[in-house]
This record gives C-alpha cells, sequence and structure tokens, in this order.
C-alpha cells in the first residue's frame, strides 16, 4: 500500500511539469501609476481631538486593483485650554486595506511623551480612515488619546512621476 501511495504521488508530481503547455497569448494589463508631492490634511478623534497637517510623497494607482504607498512628515495640533503638538513621521499602505505606523513626540511645552501608533482600516490611494492605539515608549501625561479615529487625505501640490500603460 506504501508503495502504491508513493508511486501515485510522485507519478502526479512528475507528470505535472509535461502537462502544462505554452502560453501564446498577451495578457493586456492596464496600469496608471502616479507619484505626488501632498499636502496631507487629517483629523483624530478619540477623547480628544487634534488636527493633522504636513507633506507626503503619495504613490498611488491602479494595476489589477488600487494601491497607495504614503511616508510623511506632519505634526498634530490640539488647541484646547493647553495646546498640544506632536510632530509625526509615518507610513502607510492601502489598496482596500490600510495599515500604517507612525511615530509622535507629544508635547505641551512642559512634558513630552514619545509615541508609537500603528493603525489599520481602509484606504484607497490618497484617503484613509483608520482606528489607531498610542501605544506610549515614555511616561504620558493628560490630554492624550489611547485609541482614536483617523481620517487623512493627501492633496496633490506637484506632480513628480506619473506612468500610463496598457
Amino acid at each position: 500500500m506504501k508503495f502504491f501511495l508513493t508511486f501515485f504521488v510522485l507519478s502526479f508530481l512528475t507528470l505535472e511539469g509535461y502537462c502544462q503547455t505554452a502560453d501564446t497569448s498577451s495578457v493586456s494589463v492596464y496600469y496608471n501609476n502616479k507619484k505626488d508631492f501632498s499636502l496631507l490634511a487629517g483629523y483624530q478623534q478619540g477623547k480628544y481631538g487634534f488636527a493633522e497637517i504636513g507633506f507626503a510623497i503619495n504613490q498611488y494607482g491602479t494595476n489589477r486593483h488600487p494601491f497607495s504607498f504614503d511616508y510623511f512628515v506632519s505634526n498634530e495640533i490640539k488647541l484646547d485650554k493647553k495646546t498640544i503638538i506632536g510632530p509625526k513621521v509615518g507610513v502607510w499602505v492601502g489598496g482596500g486595506a490600510a495599515m500604517g505606523l507612525n511615530f509622535i513626540y507629544y508635547t505641551d511645552f512642559s512634558k513630552n511623551c514619545f509615541v508609537f501608533r500603528p493603525e489599520f482600516g481602509i484606504g484607497i490611494q490618497k484617503l484613509k480612515l483608520v482606528y489607531g492605539y498610542n501605544w506610549n515608549w515614555t511616561k504620558t501625561f493628560y490630554g492624550i488619546n489611547q485609541h482614536l479615529a483617523g481620517l487623512t487625505y493627501c492633496f496633490t501640490l506637484k506632480r513628480l512621476k506619473s506612468t500610463e500603460g496598457r
């Protein structure tokens, strides 16, 4: 029985290589890829609201499926009884689902806090809607969100590169 099973499996593995014919058809794939220098604008809402403004390199397009890849520098700002700013660097990818990583340095000019924020949500081309969790790497202070929802859009300032084809 072992011999028969081994022979059966090996014969199908070797036949697979001989059964496939060469593909002579030409597949036409349309792609449209853009790379922009963009103004990034966003808003994060948790217990506290933060506005965001910055600059991004936004690469997006379609190649059978829409996609985006962004990296950016920005600043989160909370205007309340006490102003809090958060210089931020990050990256995100999208194509239906969106995932991102951010490093933020929050300060109210007397205390500071370094935060790592992973994000997950939906995003397509220049737009993302995500849930984020602020993971404090240093001691936190009052006025910073732990959990938040964020909406971000990249407004094109200058087209850096564009590729279209079939």
